[in-house]
């Protein structure tokens, strides 16, 4: 009959440390699950919530549009008119900038029209 042979202490630290590391990576899993369920849950009245606020928004839009100063509206009225292209010089230089010791973009546009740009 043999006895018993105890356990090294290396052998314990062995089982200590890879007993709590896989209770970590269970409890980890659970949690990450948990949460799934949870933000799975909630997705759904975000975007019912995200859809009535922007349909909400869209329908008011164009009175919002029309209260805004002049200036602001004309920017968002923006219209494109590439052939004015030709009534416009643009020029790009590099200048010395003191504030960070280096070179900085310089640009010089012209507008030859008759238009606002």
């Amino acid at each position: 009959m043999t006895g018993h042979t105890r356990m090294s202490p290396l052998t314990a630290l062995f089982i200590g440390i890879f007993g709590v590391g896989a209770v970590g990576i269970v409890s980890a899993t659970l949690i990450v699950f948990a949460g799934m369920l949870i933000i799975g849950d909630k997705a759904g009245d975000l975007v019912r919530f995200a859809d009535g606020t922007i349909t909400t928004t869209l329908d008011r839009l164009p009175g919002l549009i029309e209260s805004l100063p002049e200036s602001l509206g004309d920017i968002l009225n923006d219209g494109r008119a590439p052939e004015y292209s030709d009534n416009l010089d643009v020029q790009v230089a590099f200048a010395a900038d003191e504030w960070s010791r280096g070179i900085r973009p310089v640009m010089t546009i012209t507008n030859r029209g008759e238009e606002v740009v």
